[in-house]
């Protein structure tokens, strides 16, 4: 009975604006009324301990709400400097509020007789922002987070990382965008948040800006994938590496005469409209190996003073250098060694020693050993000479 006489005094007081209890100053409590949401005040919070206090603030936050009442008549402690304590942590070390507020005020009222503090939220996100939150560990759970987001060209995504360490994200959706291009379709620009500035928890917020539509970009994903299918279907009965590595350069260099060129759609530029710059050209030709089995990265340097990038591959335990963008073939094969790469610069170190691959390094299954025809069969002569069993090599 006595709260509801009290919250039917909050709502009264609450609507003229109440007196400060210590410094007679008035103040209203309102609906946090911003661009996105608005919002009920919170009914009185009974609070006695500093803990209470930062829980309460850490609860407004996660329901963005605008205002709330706390009830300290019981305190035990300094309140004003746990107020004071409490609203810095919420600002600036919890990754909640930090994300979610952009200002916190109170000031200390009495309402009846019962002695209270308002406080009031304004908010630097919405509520349905807040919601969307979701709460990974750092690691493989948040790659895949953040993988989701650019295969399905979100405009953003924000998650609560737990275990969090410094990361370089531009650097990693740039290697993600490099490894799939079956997928991505153009590379965003990227802007990243993090919430607060330290800890081992923290809000991060990425905001991803394309220049295409999405819906454009859908389409251009379906036509890729058609292609890359493909390309999966063209290699599938091939049995060795080195007959899928062989037709994937052909699937790739029949498709069209390239032009060279940069496009802000790579792969959809390359497969589809057939202009390329060599970096588009490795990675569609390194992801095209990866999905028929095939170990195969892309390599950056320069031919001929100019920035290139070309493929190392590796074809039945051996090394070889793929490079479909210069459009040259050495000996009538794509593949080449170290000693094929005239005018290439890179880092030599950095990758394996390879070597021209031919046909004859296809991989052939050892023939079923079978039975004799016959028991009746006689045993061969001792130190007869048997003529070895020709092998028959198949391209």
């Amino acid at each position: 009975m006595k709260k509801r006489i009290l919250l039917v005094l909050l709502a009264a007081l609450l609507l003229s604006g109440c007196r400060d209890w210590r410094s007679g100053d008035s103040a209203l409590v309102v609906p946090h009324e911003g661009q996105y949401t608005q919002t009920e005040p919170l009914e009185l919070v009974l609070v006695s301990t500093y803990e209470q206090i930062r829980s309460t603030l850490s609860g407004m936050a996660d329901g963005a709400v605008a205002s709330c009442v706390l009830g300290v008549d019981d305190y035990q402690g300094d309140l004003e400097q746990d107020m004071s304590d409490a609203t810095v942590y919420a600002l600036e070390r919890d990754p909640l509020g930090a994300y979610a507020f952009s200002r916190l005020t109170y000031r200390f009222d009495r309402i009846g007789n019962q002695n209270v503090v308002l406080v009031d939220a304004l908010y630097r996100h919405s509520r349905t922002e807040i919601e969307a939150i979701e709460q990974v560990r750092y690691g493989s759970a948040m790659d895949r987070k953040v993988a989701e987001a650019l295969d399905t060209f979100a405009p953003s995504l924000t998650i609560w990382v737990s275990g969090y360490e410094d990361t370089d994200f531009a650097e990693k959706v740039k290697a993600y965008c490099d490894e799939n291009p079956d997928k991505i379709m153009e590379y965003p620009s990227i802007s990243v948040e993090i919430y607060p500035d330290s800890g081992a928890s923290r809000v991060v917020e990425l905001n991803f800006n394309y220049k295409s539509s999405r819906d454009s970009m859908w389409n251009m994903q379906g036509a890729v994938e058609t292609i890359f299918a493909s390309a999966d279907g063209y290699v599938s009965l091939a049995e060795d590496e080195y007959t899928k590595a062989e037709r994937l350069c052909s699937f790739l260099l029949e498709l069209f005469r390239y032009t060279p060129g940069q496009s802000i759609t790579p792969s959809y530029s390359l497969l589809c409209q057939g202009v390329s710059d060599s970096a588009a050209f490795s990675n569609v030709f390194a992801a095209m190996c990866r999905r028929a089995g095939l170990w195969c990265q892309r390599v950056d340097g320069s031919l001929n003073g100019e920035d290139w990038s070309w493929n190392i591959l590796k074809v039945n335990d051996t090394y070889t250098y793929v490079d479909l963008m210069s459009g040259e073939s050495y000996l009538g094969t794509v593949f080449r060694g170290d000693k094929d790469m005239e005018g290439y610069e890179w880092d030599r170190e950095a990758y394996p020693e390879c070597q021209v691959v031919w046909p004859t390094m296809a991989y052939h299954p050892p023939a079923e050993e079978t039975e004799p025809a016959s028991a009746e069969l006689p045993p061969a002569e001792t130190g007869a000479e048997t003529e070895p069993q020709a092998r028959i090599e198949t391209e």
